[in-house]
């Protein structure tokens, strides 16, 4: 990122006029193996190694950690994000974003140590197996069984130590991509919409710059329309 001076700018631009920077992962992927995609940034988990079903690209097989996960080797690759960053000369990230929300407990902690907010959907493990799998984020683990977990409000601190800012409406995808069948903006909204049943429920996504500016204008006034506020993130945040 550092050598690419036109994404910088991009950066800095929306970065002068209120946006704020979250991280999410170092590379975004696992080295050049197919980690279940194609190894490129973007595409594939770098924290949690997954297949994907040859015949049904959103159906994942949680396999387990990365074989080099430890506290150190996490750590090395936030300082890594941050440096990066720093050389850019880009302002802090206010958050962090597990790539696809899938690590490992250990990691988890590792980012709570080092970020006072995630933003993110969140992998919770457990030792007693859990029975009657609902959708194809529930799998095996490793010696744990997991399911992810998202939420309506903010949570203030979960089993690792974390702040969470909810990611509970996804965003706009027309076609399958990363594990999931095509989500059009009218999912998105409905989501946003059942988060009203909570009192002070909030509606979190996010949207991929690939896509036409326009989707993004209508998920902004269609939440907005629901009666929601968009405000900043920062440590305050209830």
């Amino acid at each position: 990122m550092s050598l690419t001076p036109g994404f910088i700018y991009a950066l800095k631009y929306m970065a002068a006029r209120g946006g704020q920077l979250i991280t999410e992962g170092y590379t975004h992927q696992y080295d050049s193996t197919l980690n279940p995609y194609t190894g490129v940034s973007g595409d594939d988990f770098e924290f949690y190694r997954v297949t994907a079903d040859p015949t049904q690209n959103w159906v994942l097989t949680y396999q387990g950690p990365v074989a080099e996960d430890s506290q150190n080797w996490a750590q090395n690759r936030i300082n890594a994000a941050l440096g990066e960053l720093k050389r850019s000369r880009l302002p802090g990230p206010i958050a962090w974003v597990t790539p696809h929300y899938a690590a490992s407990g250990l990691d988890y902690r590792t980012f709570a140590a080092n970020f006072p907010i995630t933003m993110q959907r969140v992998l919770y493990f457990d030792n007693v197996p859990l029975t009657g799998a609902k959708n194809h984020i529930r799998a095996w683990g490793g010696s744990d069984y997991f399911d992810g977990l998202f939420f309506p409000y903010v949570v203030q601190k979960d089993l690792y130590g974390q702040k969470v800012v909810p990611e509970n409406t996804g965003g706009p995808e027309l076609f399958e991509w990363s594990g999931s069948p095509p989500n059009p903006l009218s999912a998105v909204l409905a989501a946003a919409r059942v988060n009203l049943a909570v009192r002070d429920g909030w509606a979190g996504g996010y949207f991929d710059p690939d896509l036409d500016i326009s989707y993004l204008q209508q998920m902004v006034a269609g939440i907005r329309a629901l009666g929601f506020t968009f405000v900043p993130l920062a440590n305050s945040v209830q």
